[in-house]
C-alpha cells in the first residue's frame, strides 16, 4: 500500500471515529487546534461505555503492565477513557493498594 493510501485509510477511520462519538459538523467548525485537542483526549483514545470497563482495563494494565491508569469521563462523548495517573507519590500507592486489593479479591 502506497504512502497516500496509508494516510487516505487513516484519514477515513479517524472520520469514522468523529461519527461515532461526536457531532461532526461541530467538530469541522473548530479550529485545528482544537480539534487536535480533541483527538488527543477523546477520539484517538479508547472509549470505555461505563465505569465498570474502564476498571477492568485499569485492573488489566496494572496486571499486565504495571500501568497505573486512572480514568475520566470525556464530556464530548459520554464514555471513559484511560489516561496515566500523574498524582502525587501517596496518591499512587493509594490507588495501586485499591488496584491491589481488587485483584486479590478477584481471586479469590
Amino acid at each position: 500500500m502506497g504512502k497516500q493510501k496509508k494516510l487516505e485509510k487513516k484519514q477515513f477511520e479517524e472520520i469514522d471515529l468523529i461519527i461515532g462519538r461526536l457531532n461532526i459538523v461541530q467538530f469541522y467548525k473548530l479550529t485545528e487546534e482544537e480539534q487536535e485537542k480533541l483527538k488527543k483526549s477523546c477520539v484517538n483514545k479508547v472509549r470505555h461505555p461505563d465505569l465498570q470497563e474502564a476498571a477492568k482495563r485499569i485492573i488489566h494494565d496494572y496486571k499486565h503492565q504495571k500501568r497505573t491508569n486512572t480514568y475520566y469521563k470525556c464530556p464530548q462523548c459520554g464514555g471513559y477513557h484511560l489516561t496515566k495517573f500523574k498524582g502525587s507519590k501517596k496518591k499512587r500507592e493509594v490507588l495501586e493498594g485499591m488496584i491491589k486489593a481488587t485483584i486479590k479479591k478477584d481471586k479469590n
